[in-house]
């Protein structure tokens, strides 16, 4: 039984900012043996489990088979899966990386060890990097892990523009042709309006570039899919005299540049206070 830290938590270590939480997959194990160490699983066809003590989630290592349109139509399969085979299904060379941890299966104390001395940190540690993940976070790189399987979550569309925005990366031209021809074929109308409005509240948080993150959905065109009213801004022309901008899409991103750093609210505000502009503007030229 081996553990592994992956995802965010490497990723934000290896950015130099502290991990909010960690996500721990299990190499080696089975349901069976998960269950004879006290941990309690988290739903039947799914290898989650908690920590009796902790509460922390553990997954066991697994592969995706995908059944049906939407992001949560998924079979799983995890026995004898390796944590290369875990990585390989992830969605950003950037979160498929793993660190390997040790695990006091009585307390649920996670600590980091190399050769047996305690690391201080993640990015101290041997990290596993099959996809090339370091050197894209060092150039500030979004791209996809494995496109074929990429294309099996519409979801990952709205995460490449939200990590765009939250990390101040680029995403790649091979990765952002995968998110137009996503959008293009209409797998973004198989997601759930609650998953798409809780990745609209985190690129609305304090410090993330809201503006970038309209931006990029605009880009790949899940902006005009998604929120149609949103994308008819950029439509709008306005009086230069007024707003140099030319449009009230782009005087609604400077705005949102503004509020950068306030609440999720006030940016949320911000990006809807335009929003019957078009409207008023046709209705005056008409009258």
């Amino acid at each position: 039984m081996m553990f592994y830290i992956v995802g965010g938590a490497v990723r934000d270590a290896l950015l130099g900012k502290d991990p909010h939480d960690y996500d721990i997959v299990v190499e080696g194990s089975s349901v069976q043996e998960m269950l004879d160490h006290g941990f309690i699983q988290v739903g039947k066809s799914f290898p989650v489990f908690l920590h009796p003590k902790t509460k922390m989630e553990f997954a066991l290592c697994r592969k995706e088979i995908k059944t049906g349109d939407k992001h949560t139509d998924f079979e799983f399969t995890w026995d004898g899966v390796t944590i290369n085979e875990d990585l390989d299904r992830r969605d950003f060379t950037m979160n498929a990386l793993a660190c390997p941890c040790h695990v006091d299966l009585e307390t649920g104390e996670i600590s980091l060890k190399i050769n047996g001395e305690y690391a201080k940190s993640i990015s101290d540690c041997y990290i596993t990097d099959n996809c090339g993940g370091f050197q894209d976070i060092r150039n500030g790189i979004i791209r996809a892990v494995n496109p074929e399987h990429f294309i099996e979550d519409p979801l990952r569309v709205l995460r490449a523009c939200r990590f765009a925005a939250q990390l101040d990366f680029f995403i790649e031209p091979e990765t952002k042709k995968l998110l137009k021809d996503m959008v293009d074929q209409g797998m973004l109308d198989h997601l759930s309006r609650n998953r798409i409005f809780q990745e609209m509240e985190k690129a609305m948080q304090p410090g993330c570039n809201s503006s970038q993150f309209i931006l990029e959905m605009r880009e790949c065109g899940a902006l005009k899919r998604l929120f149609p009213e949103l994308d008819l801004l950029f439509e709008n022309a306005e009086n230069t005299k007024w707003h140099y901008t030319g449009n009230t899409g782009m005087h609604v991103m400077l705005a949102l540049d503004v509020v950068k750093d306030y609440s999720a609210d006030i940016c949320a505000a911000t990006l809807y206070h335009d929003q019957y502009k078009p409207i008023a503007y046709k209705l005056t030229k008409e009258a």
